[in-house]
């Protein structure tokens, strides 16, 4: 890490996800300077005003974390100041499906879960392995997210850019990453609680990818949270409880528990960070990647 240049740090937006980036990239000992293009003034960083050609051409690295709406609008802006950078969009890519631009910038998309102890041993042990069935649920309550904000006001409140289908593509990404890509069959997405959004707060669907049949469940009103991937082979099951941080897996009379530690959402973040600005981006969600996920989010919201 000595030999490693210190880079410049971008991040362009900085709410409660752009707070995090500039504190985690903070601790980083390859960041030479950090730089926030905001509103927001309420800083201990760099700020700049203005998004030109002279000012970037000093940034190694830009994030983009303003909302959902606006990751296309800045990216484009990017792609025609500069180019050579390395940009990463935070998940997911865009608030719908766009045809691919011809981008002159190495872009990625923040599936930080991909750097998740957890979701790198399935990687690892089951990448591509032929499964019977594959089922992933994720359940919570929207108004116990956040405390900074009123939950009606958030992102995930809102009709464009929010709801559980946008809030849990981090599943969407790790399963097709880990198994192929998914193709929906049949899905239900719509509002069944009395939460006070404009968003969907439910999505049931049943799939394949190739011939393995994959089901899920997302939602926003659960006062049981869950979030968890079951995968049944020919010879052996598998339970993910990524809230609890252990796998099980059984064979035949055979039950092993695997519990993982280091597992938090801020060391996932800087992984990915590492991943991107020391090793080009090798393990980190691509922008072609995060294209197929809009293509999926899309499929599934019709």
């Amino acid at each position: 890490m000595q030999n490693i240049k210190k880079i410049n740090v971008l991040i362009i937006g900085y709410g409660s996800i752009g707070e995090r980036h500039a504190r985690i990239l903070s601790k980083g000992k390859f960041v030479k300077q950090i730089f926030i293009f905001s509103k927001r003034q309420d800083h201990a960083y760099n700020q700049i005003n203005s998004l030109s050609k002279k000012t970037l051409n000093k940034i190694d690295y830009i994030i983009i974390s303003n909302p959902t709406s606006k990751h296309y609008k800045i990216l484009k802006i990017l792609n025609r100041l500069v180019k050579g950078k390395k940009i990463m969009v935070e998940k997911p890519l865009f608030e719908k499906y766009y045809k691919p631009l011809n981008l002159r910038n190495n872009v990625y998309v923040g599936y930080n879960m991909r750097f998740d102890p957890m979701i790198q041993f399935l990687k690892k042990n089951f990448f591509k392995k032929k499964a019977l069935k594959i089922n992933i649920m994720s359940k919570s309550n929207l108004k116990k997210w956040r405390k900074n904000i009123n939950y009606s006001k958030s992102d995930s409140a809102k009709r464009i850019g929010g709801g559980v289908l946008m809030d849990y593509s981090h599943e969407l990404d790790f399963i097709t990453w880990i198994f192929g890509k998914f193709m929906p069959s049949f899905k239900l997405h719509t509002k069944i609680s009395k939460l006070k959004i404009k968003s969907k707060d439910f999505l049931v669907f049943i799939g394949k990818i190739k011939k393995t049949i994959i089901s899920g469940e997302f939602n926003y009103f659960s006062n049981i949270a869950s979030r968890e991937i079951n995968i049944d082979f020919v010879d052996s099951s598998i339970k993910a409880d990524l809230l609890h941080k252990y796998i099980t897996i059984s064979k035949k009379n055979n039950i092993k528990k695997i519990t993982f530690k280091n597992c938090n959402r801020d060391t996932t973040y800087f992984e990915m960070h590492k991943n991107i600005i020391l090793k080009k981006g090798s393990n980190t969600c691509s922008y072609i990647e995060g294209l197929r996920t809009m293509k999926t989010i899309k499929n599934l919201s019709n």
